[in-house]
Formats: C-alpha cells, structure tokens, sequence
C-alpha cells in the first residue's frame, strides 16, 4: 500500500493533449505519461523510497526497480524523447522528433529541481532505444521508461507495447 496520497495533475493532462494532438491514437495507446501531486508523509524525502511508493500507488510492478538507474535532467529528456518517438519492438519512428521533445520537455517542467529521475534501462537513452532487459513496471512484452520522484511530485513517462 503506498505511503502518500496522489492526485492526479489536470493541467498536465490538457498540456499533454495539446502538445500530442494529430500524433496517432495507436501511439498514444503506448504511452503512459502522467504527473501526480504527492501529499508527503512526514518522514525525509527519499528519491527511491518515493518513486517505489508512487509505482505501487499506480498499481505497477515494482519488482525490478532495484535496477532503475539515475539520470541527470539531460538524460531523463533524452529517455522521454527516444521512448515517445521511436516504436520499442521495432525501433521505427511513431511520432516526430519535435513532438517527441515537446512532450518530454513539458513533462520535465513539472518537477523542480529537486527531483529524480529514474530509467529501467540506459538503453533507452539512444535514438531508437536500445532494449536489453527483462520486462519493466507494465509486464508487457517490452516496456521502458521513466519514473520521476520529487518532494511534492511524482510522474510517469512510459512506453509499454505488445508484439
């Protein structure tokens, strides 16, 4: 059971399908990108404690998050862009370059600089995402991504497909 209390961020949503308007539902059905406000309990601020806590609230697989790597603000953009732009199963592109970092970038907007940010795969850092690992938080045949954890937010940007 998670230890916070999360609500969902309405203003984030609208901003999400302003910026992915005319991208295909099909690749929208792919993507989870979503941002929580996170009511914090009364203990320190603990980066993995609280994105492990805000993937069981999303009732996802924590399972494998002990292999989740740290990215600095750079790399979690360049994670975002390649998983929203590029297909995992096939590496071919779904979305436009400029959409893709258009959604990561607003996405990377709502967390301050306190936040981190966690990938399931380093692969995930090239243009097409290089996928090398065992499945992520969705179970799916391949699925990667970001979880980011804040002492007021927490989000997903995540790519879960089936073959």
């Amino acid at each position: 059971m998670p230890e916070s209390t999360y609500h969902e961020n309405p203003d984030f949503a609208a901003t999400m399908a302003r910026i992915t308007h005319g991208v295909h539902p099909g690749r929208l059905r792919a993507l989870r990108v979503c941002v929580h406000s996170r009511d914090r309990p009364k203990q320190s601020f603990d980066a993995i404690s609280t994105a492990a806590d805000y993937v069981r609230f999303l009732t996802l697989c924590v399972d494998d998050m002990g292999r989740f790597e740290l990215l600095t603000r750079e790399q979690a953009r360049a994670a975002c862009a390649s998983v929203a732009e590029y297909e995992l199963l096939m590496g071919e592109r779904q979305m436009p370059r400029d959409v893709a970092l258009a959604l990561a970038d607003a996405w990377l907007l709502q967390f301050d600089d306190g936040a981190a940010f966690l990938a399931s795969n380093s692969g995930i850092l090239h243009a097409p995402p290089k996928i090398d690992g065992p499945p992520g938080l969705f179970l799916t045949d391949v699925d990667e991504g970001v979880v980011a954890a804040s002492p007021s937010r927490a989000g997903l940007f995540w790519n879960a497909e089936n073959s």
